[in-house]
């Protein structure tokens, strides 16, 4: 039987491997942290892909811009809608017209606002070879792959963003120290 720590440590290593095939997880059981370490290094050595960075805030981050992009398609679609429907006979047209202004500006505003903080943030990162994959979301909240090269990595960035940490192919990237597998790897991307 697995004890708490063993099954923790393999969870975090590779939970979809873990969850969806118990026996990967019954394999990695017996091994401790050094030997676990090793087998990532030995698989990143073999240019394999191997995941490096798992963002903690992911589902909220995801929540968040859903969240946004419904009240933008709401505040782009309803001001319309009550100019169509007269929803008012007592105030004017350019009332209606303003409210309606107003609404749509606020919605757009809002969410370029979000969208402005929250894109550097990484989802996942792995790693091949040389290769850094950065997973990110575009503005219809999709997951987009960025590959650089790890020499192209400046720990000190140039950007006027909040939230960034480093930059790659003139790309910013934000990520968190609590969310590298590897405390190592942390120092590389500016978290540490």
């Amino acid at each position: 039987m697995l004890d708490h720590y063993t099954m923790l440590l393999v969870l975090r290593r590779a939970p979809r491997a873990a969850l969806c095939r118990p026996a990967a997880a019954a394999t990695n059981a017996g091994r401790t942290l050094p030997a676990l370490v090793r087998r990532g290094l030995a698989a990143a050595a073999a240019d394999e892909e191997v995941q490096i960075y798992e963002g903690p805030l992911n589902a909220a981050v995801k929540r968040i811009r859903l969240v946004s992009l419904t009240t933008l398609t709401t505040s782009l679609a309803l001001p319309p809608m009550a100019l169509i429907f007269k929803s008012s006979a007592s105030v004017s047209l350019m009332g209606k017209m303003a409210v309606g202004g107003t609404a749509m500006a606020a919605g757009v505003g809002s969410t370029a606002a979000l969208m402005f903080c929250t894109l550097p943030f990484v989802f996942e990162m792995s790693r091949k070879g040389d290769r850094i994959v950065a997973t990110r979301m575009n503005l219809l909240a999709r997951r987009t792959s960025h590959e650089f090269n790890a020499s192209d990595i400046k720990r000190e960035p140039t950007t006027l963003r909040p939230f960034v940490t480093f930059e790659a192919d003139g790309k910013a990237f934000f990520v968190t120290k609590s969310g590298f597998l590897e405390e190592s790897d942390a120092g590389t991307f500016g978290a540490g």
